[in-house]
């Protein structure tokens, strides 16, 4: 039986310029596009590698992606326009979208916001103040104005010393070999030595300086950890399926559905150990 994967795909986005300072919202369009681990595992980066920066995101669905575009002035210097590349990684293996065309964002002077002037220039509660500049916005409810007093300016918060977090010394662990002989008051192993030593022993410390002991670790595998790694992938799989189901097609839907009863047999059939097996697990 042939099996498909289903691939996020981006189809357009809403905006493809902005302002230096960034803070415009970028919604990028397609399918597939909610990642198993959801809005956490989705990653929008704009720039190139040494001048990266990340899109904060906002919202994650099966057929889009928003993010606040990110804030480029400090790289800014004498230009007027850049072209930056928009990458993408999602989900826990860091995958890339399909795109018909690499996706790009052009940070651009012209609509940087600016102001000029301030009238009247001292204001009391509810004075009307005009401000002009350029690129200010034309919706009024996308636009504030806060004021601040000059008495609050530049106080610092007042210093807390950060505690000191109290060292306890912890004991010194012995390797399970040494556990087999007799020990000392301090919990330690006691050695016969010749000469002047022979009466009281030699001293653990300086009799094992020179000795390595090589320890396999072998941790066991919890059950219950397992059991809740897998309650957190069926909550990931009935999520995503119910995004595609309800935001994609009926052939999204049905191909998806298909492809998780396929999962679930495999890990059916992967969890039914032999007894030798078991054992091996339990050791």
């Amino acid at each position: 039986m042939a099996k498909f994967k289903l691939y996020p795909k981006i189809i357009s986005t809403n905006i493809a310029e902005g302002s230096w300072a960034g803070g415009s919202i970028l919604t990028l369009s397609g399918t597939g596009l909610l990642p198993r681990g959801g809005k956490e595992a989705v990653l929008v980066i704009f720039g190139e590698v040494g001048s990266q920066k990340s899109c904060a995101i906002v919202d994650v669905k099966y057929d889009y992606i928003s993010c606040l575009v990110p804030d480029f002035l400090e790289l800014k210097g004498v230009q007027t326009d850049l072209e930056v590349p928009i990458s993408l990684e999602m989900g826990y293996k860091s995958e890339n979208p399909v795109t018909a065309s690499p996706l790009t964002f052009t940070y651009k002077s012209s609509l940087l916001a600016t102001v000029d002037t301030m009238t009247p220039t001292k204001v009391t509660a509810n004075t009307p103040v005009t401000i002009t500049g350029t690129n200010l916005g034309t919706n009024i409810a996308n636009i504030q104005v806060f004021a601040q007093s000059r008495s609050s300016v530049g106080r610092r918060r007042r210093s807390i010393p950060q505690p000191q977090e109290e060292i306890v010394p912890q004991p010194e662990k012995m390797h399970p070999f040494w556990k087999q002989f007799k020990t000392d008051s301090n919990g330690k192993p006691k050695w016969r030595c010749f000469g002047k030593n022979l009466a009281n022993g030699c001293k653990h410390d300086s009799v094992v300086q020179h000795v390595e002991t090589e320890t396999i670790s072998r941790s066991k595998r919890s059950v219950d950890h397992e059991e809740w790694l897998r309650q957190l992938e069926k909550e990931d799989d009935e999520k995503v399926t119910f995004e595609i189901c309800e935001s994609g097609s009926s052939e999204d839907c049905a191909e998806r559905l298909e492809s998780l009863d396929d999962r679930n047999m495999h890990s059916r059939r992967k969890r039914s150990a032999s007894e030798e097996d078991l054992i091996e697990m339990a050791l």
